[in-house]
């Protein structure tokens, strides 16, 4: 092999490595990009409950606990709404999704936002669709495979083996 040929299979092996390169940095960014997204909507979830009584995310049942103001509990209804939302979307990454969708069954169970919740949905049927799927019992737990189940064993393959 002469000294041209050398130098080409070295160029074509270092544009291949460098393809490598690129493609990591790029995924990288990208999960990068989403954990500030999802840190974003942290702090916003911080922000809402932060006004909430401590009663009632104690689920204190000695307290007078529910009064029917609805603002903040709305807000946090409106919040768990738009969670749900950006997962069935793929907005946010499974690890992020198990945390949140633990909280909203959390407060979702407690007496306070129960009663909220049950009262805003009477009021405004029209809204808030997506938790009102998320309660559904027929629907998988992650809202991600609402709409192709299919996509349920392929995206559960890839996670799997991601953590192996």
């Amino acid at each position: 092999m002469n000294l041209l040929g050398i130098i080409q299979a070295a160029g074509t092996g270092l544009t291949g490595v460098g393809a490598i390169i690129v493609i990591i940095q790029l995924y990288q960014r990208r999960r990068q990009f989403q954990t500030e997204f999802e840190d974003g909507l942290t702090d916003k979830y911080r922000d809402i409950v932060y006004q909430l009584p401590v009663d009632a995310l104690l689920d204190d049942s000695d307290t007078d606990g529910y009064q029917g103001d609805l603002e903040d509990d709305y807000r946090y209804i409106d919040l768990s709404n738009e969670q749900i939302f950006l997962r069935q979307e793929g907005r946010v990454s499974r690890s992020t999704w198990e945390n949140w969708k633990t909280g909203i069954e959390n407060h979702l169970g407690r007496d306070d936002f129960e009663n909220a919740w049950e009262e805003i949905q009477n009021r405004d049927p029209e809204s808030f669709n997506e938790l009102r799927d998320f309660e559904d019992d027929d629907k998988p737990d992650d809202p991600r495979y609402w709409e192709n189940p299919r996509r349920a064993r392929l995206e559960e393959y890839w996670y799997r083996l991601k953590r192996f």
